[in-house]
């Protein structure tokens, strides 16, 4: 795999002198593929976020290292590709490769931790020292994932929720609500916490997609074409 650069060419610089926030959001997952409501996770949670006075600069979609270990994960150098043609559409939205070119699984906090300092070097600080807001948007499952023991250390939760803030799509409003209310620190951190309603529903899911490969089904229409070309092409997922 090719060494990392970050790619801030979709990146915009922050104006410091609005009253909106800057803010870069994160999406990490595997990507094996990305999907159509991979790509609605960013404008779902972009429309939420610049309606609550954020100025969204830009997004980063992180793939896992091989190394995850994911039933159903395609190499990187595929997912990476798949990513790559599935962005070249969006003037906002950027594929990072610094999370996958890792030998080893690398934790959420680490890989907002690398996007903070590379988007401090690319966009400055404010004259007042203020920095670009990055925030990680996810599916409600991760959010539940809190409450799985021994799954996430505690001071990674805490800094990933008070330090950067999570924007999660939520899948069934009231059951967000109760996992914030159920968990002490989500619920002491709740305004750290963006729930962005699904207004159309998207149930698309990778897991999914592999599984109509499998079984011959067409996937038009679940991922974009230079997507399902890439896959035909290296006859992934059969």
């Amino acid at each position: 795999m090719t060494s990392y650069c970050f790619n801030g060419a979709k990146l915009r610089k922050p104006d410091w002198t609005s009253s909106r926030e800057p803010t870069v959001i994160i999406s990490c997952g595997s990507f094996s593929p990305i999907t159509f409501l991979h790509l609605r996770l960013f404008e779902m949670a972009r429309d939420e976020l610049q309606g609550a006075n954020a100025d969204v600069l830009g997004g980063f979609a992180s793939p896992v290292a091989d190394a995850y270990g994911k039933k159903g994960l395609a190499a990187a150098e595929h997912r990476l590709a798949m990513v790559d043609a599935a962005l070249a559409s969006s003037d906002w939205i950027a594929l990072d490769t610094f999370e996958a070119s890792q030998s080893e699984w690398t934790p959420t906090r680490q890989v907002l931790d690398h996007f903070q300092q590379k988007i401090d070097e690319h966009c400055g600080v404010s004259p007042t020292g203020a920095k670009v807001r990055v925030r990680l948007v996810c599916g409600s499952d991760l959010l539940d994932s809190f409450n799985t023991p021994d799954l996430w250390k505690p001071s990674d939760m805490r800094t990933i929720l008070q330090d950067y803030g999570i924007c999660v799509i939520e899948r069934d409003t009231n059951a967000t609500g109760e996992v914030i209310f159920s968990n002490d620190l989500l619920h002491e951190c709740r305004k750290d916490i963006v729930c962005v309603p699904q207004h159309i529903v998207n149930d698309i899911s990778s897991t999914k997609v592999r599984l109509c490969i499998k079984r011959g089904l067409s996937i038009k229409y679940l991922t974009p074409d230079p997507v399902i070309d890439y896959i035909l092409q290296h006859k992934l997922y059969q």
